[in-house]
């Protein structure tokens, strides 16, 4: 799973960068200059990998290495102009063979000479992540990208908000996610908080973003307290005292108004 997830998060950056390229730069010719960016940044990221010390913690290493390539797709998107998509080519490729390096060492030091097994297993899942992501990416471009396109579509007004706003509207949404997960601990009777934080944040993004969002997010959320060791029927009861505190909130809001 360590080596197939890149294979899947990779491939439709790169497989696509010059088409998502051409209708962010139209009549541009930087386009055709990405893929070569990506290809001689594989140089100096291979001599690079090769020169650390083999005692250097390999997953501190692949997470670092992920790390990069998710901020060379991240540039792609928030800076959509030349120097985005450049500087984010690079960084995509700039990792690429290193995690390979990394990956196979961890490997070799998990079974030591018996690694070929799980070399091929990881090459295996490597290649099946490579397949299964421009599918999941068809299909999540009718389901979640409507979402993506409102809230994209929605940054240019940001800049009209001023700057002493934006970091009070920021400081209270981190008040509000910190006042419900706080109230989710309470409801699911846990001292628990990062595994009711990390299902609550991610219950709450799936909701935003698939159809009937709502019980998807909270069957997500459910599945994830429960492989973190929450009671189930307690989750259940939780979720519902939480749902009827917030519906309360919600129709107690015209008396404040």
């Amino acid at each position: 799973v360590l080596y197939g997830m890149p294979g899947f998060g990779y491939i439709i950056t790169a497989t696509f960068l010059p088409v998502i390229a051409r209708q962010a730069l139209p009549g541009s010719n930087w386009p055709d200059l990405f893929w070569p960016m990506f290809g001689a940044a594989l140089i100096p990221g291979s001599l690079l990998a090769a020169r650390m010390p083999v005692q250097w913690d390999t997953r501190t290493l692949l997470a670092l290495c992920y790390l990069v390539q998710a901020a060379g797709i991240a540039l792609g998107i928030v800076f959509p102009t030349a120097v985005g998509f450049a500087l984010g080519s690079i960084l995509i490729g700039l990792p690429f063979t290193a995690i390979t390096l990394f990956a196979m060492r961890e490997a070799r030091r998990l079974h030591g000479e018996h690694a070929a097994g799980l070399m091929g297993y990881a090459t295996a899942a490597y290649g099946v992540g490579q397949i299964a992501g421009p599918l999941v990416a068809a299909i999540s471009f009718h389901v979640v990208a409507p979402s993506i396109v409102e809230v994209l579509g929605s940054w240019p007004r940001v800049s009209t908000v001023a700057p002493e706003w934006l970091v009070v509207i920021v400081a209270f949404e981190v008040l509000s996610f910190a006042s419900a997960i706080r109230l989710q601990r309470i409801a699911l009777r846990t001292d628990a908080w990062f595994s009711v934080a990390t299902s609550q944040l991610a219950g709450n993004a799936m909701s935003q973003v698939v159809p009937g969002g709502a019980a998807a997010g909270a069957t997500l959320q459910l599945r994830m307290l429960s492989q973190s060791g929450a009671d189930t029927a307690t989750a259940i009861s939780g979720f519902t005292a939480f749902s009827l505190l917030q519906t309360a909130s919600i129709l107690f809001l015209p008396v404040l108004t």
